[in-house]
């Protein structure tokens, strides 16, 4: 665990200067501080001591609502630019500003960092995946797909391990993951996203390993209001589908009993991972 953490660590330090380098008219320099003595940064979003493009995309997934909190303990406090105690579309224009030059530093003034007490939860591990996958054959599906919701993906690759992924869906939204197996079931991985821009995803593109996997997803709730994802592939993959069932904790994921209408479940066979079907293809059974 403690191995993969700092794999991950690593990828994401890389990632955040390729980030950085890829923004179109982006600030040559950043703020570093020590968060932990000297108060909170405003701007530094994901208390990583900078304030740069990677914060810009945390404000732009807290407000898309892409994701309910930051990452980052104090990330509310640090979005809040201007200081008038709301984090809106006024602290994106100005941290875009901030980012083209246009300013030099935020309205706000830094304030010294608020203590916040964290109550630990044993409903959900941050920066966890926790999936189960099966087989599936898309004529044994009981829901009528058009009334679920519906992605169009197109997902590929930058390294396979770690697995560093960037994801299109329905062209309007894009994203960079880097996932690394925690467990060797390969049920739990340790998972980070990244909002990223159109351009950002196009110059990310250019360094693509393997195949692009094209599918199609599904989402709805079970009968017991679980959120489940079908996942239907599409081109060289053709034939292939999924069944997925993400899960807050390790014990859920253990107790779930699947539906009688799936197949073979997958999760440990690392054949049936996107990432090495980008590499291989459907597996030969």
């Amino acid at each position: 665990m403690k191995k993969t953490k700092i794999v991950i660590s690593m990828v994401l330090v890389s990632f955040a200067i390729m980030l950085s380098l890829f923004a179109v008219n982006a600030r040559s320099s950043t703020t570093t501080t020590d968060n932990t003595d000297k108060g909170l940064v405003v701007g530094d979003i994901n208390g990583d001591g900078k304030t740069d493009s990677i914060d810009f995309g945390e404000i732009r997934n807290y407000l898309l609502g892409v994701v309910k909190d930051f990452s980052y303990i104090h990330g509310l406090e640090a979005a809040d630019d201007n200081g008038d105690g709301d984090v809106d579309i006024i602290d994106y224009g100005i941290y875009r500003k901030y980012l083209l030059g246009i300013i030099t530093e935020f309205p706000r003034k830094p304030t010294p960092t608020p203590t916040i007490t964290v109550k630990p939860t044993s409903t959900q591990v941050e920066g966890l995946e926790i999936e189960r996958k099966f087989l599936i054959e898309a004529k044994n599906i009981p829901y009528d797909l058009k009334t679920l919701d519906t992605y169009e993906i197109t997902q590929s690759y930058i390294n396979f391990s770690p697995e560093i992924r960037l994801r299109n869906v329905d062209n309007r939204m894009f994203y960079l993951t880097i996932k690394a197996s925690v467990d060797y079931r390969g049920m739990v991985r340790e998972e980070r996203n990244f909002w990223i821009t159109e351009e950002e995803y196009y110059n990310l593109y250019k360094k693509v390993e393997g195949n692009t996997i094209y599918k199609t997803r599904y989402q709805g709730p079970d009968e017991h209001g679980n959120t489940f994802a079908i996942d239907i592939f599409k081109g060289d993959l053709e034939g292939l589908a999924y069944y997925e069932m993400e899960f807050k904790n390790e014990e859920l994921a253990n107790d779930y009993t699947p539906p009688s209408w799936v197949g073979k479940e997958v999760t440990s066979d690392n054949r049936y991972k996107n990432g090495s079907l980008a590499q291989f293809g459907i597996p030969k059974d």
